[in-house]
């Protein structure tokens, strides 16, 4: 099983460098060729979540926390492993989930220690390239999987602007934020994945799904996408016109935050 899998491993890093070779280097994701490598100063721990390491600090197992309540009322954690990442390479990193079928990321670094090329392998073996983009902050400001193009925009260090792939709706969203910085209290992501980019935009979880969302907790994507809460997120389509999101933080009783997101059309 151990040959098998390294035999795996090293066919999806073929894979990766075929994919590198044919890409257009006059595109908007610019080919970086350099020996990058992850770094443990970019993990992001994620609420809800437990974490083992290797000697170097990076991710190796991520484990979901769930709580369990018996008849008593009695409460505890159990853990629930969802991601194993391996490093068979100083630029690469593997990693594997099984959330929802097993499905394998393969990342080759660049020079900015960000991931630029990931092979996505799902459980019956069809394989997709994602190609990612940064600003020289390391903010990701371009995805596109398999052609699904994704462009980001960012203002003070917050993303501001969210556009998807051209079509009829012509669909954007502008993002303003507040001077509140702590995320957890509110239960909000500082990678903005569960916000509503409006109709036809929708959110940012639909291109980072539950599984791939790790790769960005991990270090392996860029820095989060916001280092303020959102206040308001703007968004525009053909259909609807320009409607309005705005965002109302609050405690319940036993301290633990929460936030809404109010639509009002103009």
């Amino acid at each position: 099983m151990k040959l098998f899998q390294q035999i795996k491993y090293w066919s999806l890093f073929v894979l990766v460098a075929l994919s590198l070779n044919a890409c257009d280097k006059n595109d908007d994701f610019e080919d970086d060729y350099g020996d990058g490598s992850p770094q443990a100063s970019n993990i992001i721990l994620r609420k809800g979540y437990q974490y083992e390491y290797n000697s170097n600090g990076l991710i190796t197992v991520i484990n979901r926390i769930q709580t369990q309540t018996d008849e008593q009322g009695n409460t505890s954690n159990e853990l629930y492993t969802v991601a194993r990442i391996s490093y068979p390479q100083s630029n690469r990193a593997v990693m594997e989930t099984t959330e929802f079928g097993n499905t394998t990321y393969v990342f080759a670094f660049g020079t900015n220690n960000f991931a630029h090329r990931i092979i996505q392998t799902d459980s019956d073996g069809e394989s997709y390239l994602i190609k990612l983009a940064y600003d020289n902050d390391g903010h990701l400001t371009g995805m596109d999987d398999s052609g699904d193009v994704l462009e980001m925009r960012y203002t003070n260090g917050n993303l501001s602007y969210v556009k998807g792939n051209d079509n009829d709706e012509n669909a954007s969203a502008e993002i303003t934020y507040g001077t509140d910085t702590n995320f957890d209290t509110y239960n909000m992501s500082p990678f903005l994945l569960d916000i509503n980019l409006g109709s036809f935009m929708g959110n940012l979880d639909w291109w980072f799904d539950t599984e791939l969302s790790h790769a960005l907790y991990a270090g392996f994507l860029g820095k989060p996408f916001a280092k303020n809460l959102p206040s308001q997120v703007i968004s525009h389509d053909n259909t609807n016109g320009t409607t309005n999101y705005d965002f109302e933080y609050f405690l319940l009783d036993d301290g633990e935050g929460r936030y809404s997101q109010n639509e009002r059309y103009e």
